[in-house]
């Protein structure tokens, strides 16, 4: 699942209007992080300081370290799909008693071997996941990005929610999972936090997007970084479709934050589209248990 936020633009002789999506308490406006680069850094074109190279265009040279980049993302990257059913109450038609499924889709990356990252936006917390004399009313599936299913129905019996903070959510498969996802070809990559990579406007990192059937990486620009009520936020250039939130935003191989929601700028004399973007939140620092 990802959020939609649409901003529109009032266009008249002489002015323009921009209302925000995103509401902020009274008097407490934004603030940009501020990220601070070396002199060296500082006469690096942003995409050098990313890679050392671009991978939105790459060339003959380096379209092979492209790949191998892309390739490492896409290994370490799962669907999720929750369902959550209607408690078997009985529904309207014919007043049998059956369930009302509900699906929601996102991707998760896998962190040292057992831990997924996703955003933390179902429904319902996982946290509440847990059987009853009806069965399972919520149900986390994981599948490969070929569709192949690793675990089917799974509850907090099958893995414990290691971290909930406000739009991230980090999942523990235990060392059971360390063994599935290995079976299934799932690599484990690093991960790292805001405080340690070097981010500046303009920079070019990898993000995971999908269409509704296919997962792939797209390489996008860094447009700001801003911290919004003590959440560090990664505004980037493309949009990101519905059932990628959750998918991973990486900078130099290291799982860096997930995709949150897509922002539409739209006119409002004619709802014309003028911009897409889309906001990803940036890795908290965790402690791993030993």
């Amino acid at each position: 699942m990802i959020f939609t936020c649409i901003w529109v633009f009032l266009f008249t002789v002489g002015c323009q209007t921009q209302v925000s999506p995103t509401a902020q308490p009274e008097n407490t406006p934004a603030k940009p992080l501020q990220l601070k680069l070396s002199h060296a850094d500082a006469e690096t074109p942003p995409e050098e300081q990313a890679l050392g190279y671009s991978c939105a265009a790459p060339n003959q040279a380096t379209a092979a370290a492209c790949q191998a980049e892309t390739e490492k993302i896409l290994n370490a990257t799962v669907r999720i799909k929750l369902e959550y059913g209607s408690g078997g109450k009985p529904i309207p038609s014919d007043q049998t008693t059956s369930y009302e499924i509900t699906q929601v889709t996102s991707h998760a990356t896998l962190v040292n071997k057992r831990y997924l990252v996703t955003h933390n936006h179902f429904p319902i917390s996982p946290r509440l996941m847990k059987e009853n004399a009806a069965g399972l009313e919520l149900r986390l599936s994981l599948y490969t990005l070929n569709n192949d299913l690793i675990l089917r129905g799974a509850s907090t019996r099958n893995f414990d929610v290691f971290v909930e903070f406000p739009e991230t959510l980090v999942l523990d498969f235990r060392e059971s999972g360390e063994v599935l996802f290995k079976a299934f070809g799932v690599q484990s990559v690093s991960m790292g936090t805001i405080e340690h990579v070097p981010l500046s406007p303009g920079m070019e990192v990898a993000q995971v997007n999908w269409d509704g059937v296919t997962t792939w990486v797209e390489w996008v620009r860094v447009e700001e970084v801003i911290e919004e009520q003590g959440i560090t936020l990664i505004v980037l250039n493309q949009g990101v479709q519905k059932g990628g939130s959750g998918g991973g935003v990486f900078w130099h191989g290291l799982h860096i934050g997930n995709n949150w929601k897509t922002c539409e700028v739209r006119a409002v004399l004619d709802s014309q589209p003028i911009r897409m973007f889309s906001i990803a939140v940036s890795n908290a620092e965790l402690v791993w248990p030993p």
